[in-house]
């Protein structure tokens, strides 16, 4: 690298061996000697500074060397070698995502949006079909939340409706929708 007497001056005053106003002198002195010609240009050359010398690179190159080697065993043995059960654990983990029969019942029931007695007895029975394993995985998911936002908007209906409309079929009616609240384990609140 090369370096001006300018440059040597700007490099003194930043680490902070120059005073502001000694700095301004010599650099303003500098600049008018070039612009007069009465110095000429001149740059300093340099050699670059090796962070790692020779003499250093030879005592820590087993270091290195065995650092480095270290590393690519360990990355090697982590890519290359799963012992089998891990892999089970990852097929079965895998696996568990992909078996929501539960939640797919849940799902198109609230998609299909029939609420008449069969399709709630309909429901149930698909419903009690199903593994407790399955029911829990449905009842922390979505679409679980979401049935019972709507059975209990659906009850919450129901008794307005039953304040106006005292006939047997609206009494029937909440009476089945309530029973098939209680079943699947929706709560009033």
């Amino acid at each position: 690298m090369k370096y001006s007497p300018l440059r040597d001056l700007a490099r003194r005053y930043a680490a902070g061996n120059l005073a502001v106003a000694d700095y301004r002198a010599q650099r303003s002195q500098l600049i008018n000697n070039y612009v007069q010609d009465k110095q000429p240009i001149t740059y300093r050359e340099t050699r670059p500074v090796l962070l790692v010398t020779p003499q250093r690179w030879r005592r820590y190159w087993p270091v290195a060397a065995g650092t480095a080697l270290v590393l690519a065993l360990i990355i090697g043995s982590t890519i290359f070698y799963t012992p089998d059960s891990a892999v089970e654990k990852t097929a079965t983990v895998a696996a568990a995502p992909a078996n929501d029969s539960a939640v797919t019942l849940v799902r198109n029931f609230l998609n299909g949006g029939d609420w008449s007695d069969a399709h709630l007895l309909e429901f149930e029975l698909a419903w009690n079909a199903l593994t407790p394993f399955e029911r829990e995985t449905a009842r922390r998911s979505p679409w679980f939340r979401r049935l019972e936002t709507e059975t209990r908007r659906r009850l919450q209906a129901a008794d307005t409706i039953m304040g106006l409309d005292q006939s047997t079929e609206t009494k029937d009616r909440i009476t089945r929708l309530q029973t098939f609240a209680e079943r699947i384990g929706i709560t009033k609140e």
